[in-house]
């Protein structure tokens, strides 16, 4: 059986969106970076663009519908087959992550840290 980390790889490798529950809300979902934060726990940034939300969703490409997601905290993950969305302003208000595993938009980031925290002497 799949894990979350790879069925969460493999909707970014193939730029899928997913469906996936977490804090009991079913979201439509399409995971952009997938690493960890500086204690180690593995999560996600990904931009919701349907399904519920506690704090609602914004209309268009908001930069307000960017979530940071621990991956222990999805449940019911599929991948779907919809288009691929995105937001205003991916790199700019990613500090969720340290350590990035993978980066759908910048391949480049593939396999390191974050800026910031490269300057930080953060891990």
């Amino acid at each position: 059986m799949e894990t979350v980390h790879d069925l969460i790889r493999r909707a970014m490798l193939s730029k899928s969106p997913i469906q996936a529950v977490y804090k009991q809300h079913r979201r439509m979902l399409c995971p952009h970076v997938l690493g960890t934060n500086k204690d180690g726990r593995w999560q996600i940034l990904c931009y919701q663009f349907g399904g519920e939300s506690s704090r609602g969703l914004r209309r268009g490409d908001s930069s307000a519908n960017w979530r940071c997601i621990p991956l222990n905290g999805l449940s019911a993950v599929e991948l779907l087959d919809l288009p691929w969305h995105s937001g205003a302003q991916h790199s700019n208000i990613q500090t969720c992550i340290e350590y990035i595993e993978l980066d759908t938009e910048d391949p480049s980031k593939n396999g390191t840290q974050r800026a910031s925290a490269k300057a930080s002497g953060a891990r």
